[in-house]
This record gives C-alpha cells, sequence and structure tokens, in this order.
C-alpha cells in the first residue's frame, strides 16, 4: 500500500463506524463504475446461480453472525 493509501486508511479508521460503512460504500460504488461490463455480467450470472442453489435447498446459509463470530475465532487461533 502507498504512504498516501496508508494515509487515508489511517483517517478513515477515525471514523465512526456508520462513517466508514457510508466511506466503504461510496468506494466500492467507485470502483463497478470502472468495472469491465464483462466481469459486471460474470457476476450476476454467479449471484443467480447460488440463488438457484439456495431456492432448491441444496445449500445452508449461515447466519452473518455466526460467520463473523468463527472468523474471529479462527483469527486468534
Amino acid at each position: 500500500m502507498t504512504a498516501k493509501a496508508e494515509k487515508v486508511l489511517d483517517a478513515a479508521l477515525a471514523l465512526t463506524s456508520i462513517e466508514r460503512a457510508n466511506l466503504a460504500e461510496k468506494i466500492v460504488a467507485s470502483i463497478g463504475a470502472d468495472m469491465d461490463p464483462n466481469i459486471e455480467s460474470v457476476q450476476l450470472d454467479e449471484v443467480e446461480r447460488r440463488a438457484q442453489q439456495h431456492d432448491s435447498g441444496n445449500v445452508n446459509l449461515i447466519p452473518g453472525d455466526d460467520v463473523m463470530a468463527q472468523a474471529r475465532k479462527l483469527s486468534r487461533q
């Protein structure tokens, strides 16, 4: 990461969680604006495939809180 990016990151981390979430949303949206349309199409196809798997009962969803708890546990190991 460049020094400029590090400086921006440090400033962003000093924000409230709501401010960071809003900032992250805007950053992600800006990335999407530069995205190759073919990539977007592939991503949408993947979303549709996963939705069909869920609808057919072939996969089980895990609540986000459970995933985050497991990730925190793994990161402490």
